[in-house]
């Protein structure tokens, strides 16, 4: 997974209050957060059919004369796009048209929804009343109802992602606008002593416009910034290990996907935690000395586990949310006229 989404970002968001150590006092091992992240991600990438991490993909889509009325409705598969690299028409495998950028429309991205207006901006192109010669499909298909693969797509999809590796100590400047979203850190070298630190300036949703993240002593990260930051101008980084170097890497994910996420994979430590509550397998403990006696009930028991009443929550809110998302990235696939 190559999100910024960390085991600290879990607990601070989902699992506060919760005792996160067995019966020894031994914190969980980190590969119970990490999977429970990863597990989470692909579920809600799949329940939602959506790209959750960023991903480059080419498909082809059939001419077919109802969404060719329709300024050619193209519902691509993936969603929601970031951008379309390319589009070609083709005849089988033989190309036709490479389509100008400027007639590509993303109707609705987040979607999947593409449509095509034909401009006479391309030199030496005979203009008919939809386009240019080589964009006739109805005459290419010989009257078939539909033409096969006429719309070769690349595009890409999901929401979008950034890093940055190799950075020096002083400040640094993104590259491009969409760095931002969750921010974490990591070092290619363990922390010195006090720490290695990350001042991070912009917008953050919250209306901060400065935050500090540390990466602690002895550690290499990453470590996450507790704002989500809608505008990331400059980051200033300070004490880093001698001779080492740091990477940021970024994810702009809707709030409501992300919630989705950290309430599903939540459900992973709780379930291991409410085994827990009283010792392993203990629903109840009691302690007699000299005629003293204290006695502990939790609501662990055979068949439901301590923290059974955030977990039934968290998959409450799981199902009233779920179709409220998926509907806003699923819209109309086709429009007939």
């Amino acid at each position: 997974m190559v999100l910024p989404l960390t085991k600290d970002w879990l607990v601070k968001r989902y699992l506060t209050g919760v005792d996160l150590t067995d019966d020894a006092g031994t914190p969980y091992p980190d590969e119970l957060f990490s999977h429970a992240l990863a597990a989470a991600v692909q579920w809600a990438a799949r329940v939602l059919d959506l790209e959750i991490e960023q991903r480059t993909v080419t498909e082809r889509h059939d001419w077919d004369p109802r969404q060719w009325a329709q300024w050619a409705w193209i519902s691509l598969a993936r969603r929601p796009i970031i951008n379309i690299d390319s589009m070609r028409l083709k005849y089988a495998n033989q190309p036709l048209l490479t389509v100008p950028p400027e007639w590509i429309v993303q109707t609705v991205p987040e979607a999947g929804a593409v449509q095509l207006i034909p401009l006479s901006s391309v030199s030496g192109m005979a203009v008919t009343g939809f386009g240019v010669v080589p964009w006739l499909g109805p005459g290419l298909g010989n009257g078939a109802r539909t033409l096969p693969g006429y719309y070769e797509v690349t595009y890409r999809a999901g929401f979008p992602t950034r890093s940055a590796s190799g950075l020096p100590v002083g400040a640094w400047t993104p590259t491009d606008d969409d760095f931002g979203g969750l921010v974490a850190f990591a070092l290619d070298a363990t922390a010195p002593t006090g720490g290695t630190r990350f001042t991070l300036l912009g917008d953050a949703s919250d209306g901060a416009v400065v935050e500090t993240v540390t990466i602690p002593e002895g550690t290499t990260g990453p470590v996450i910034a507790s704002k989500s930051w809608t505008t990331l101008t400059r980051v200033t980084s300070a004490n880093l290990p001698p001779g080492g170097t740091w990477t940021i890497r970024t994810a702009r994910i809707a709030d409501d996907v992300l919630h989705l996420i950290g309430m599903y994979a939540s459900c992973f430590p709780l379930n291991t935690a409410g085994d827990l509550v009283a010792g392993a397998g203990v629903a109840s403990r009691s302690i007699g000395i000299d005629g003293l006696t204290s006695a502990v009930s939790t609501t662990a028991s055979a068949t439901n586990a301590g923290y059974g009443a955030r977990i039934l929550q968290y998959q409450n809110d799981i199902k009233r949310l779920l179709p409220v998302v998926r509907n806003y990235y699923h819209g109309i696939e086709l429009r007939a006229g």
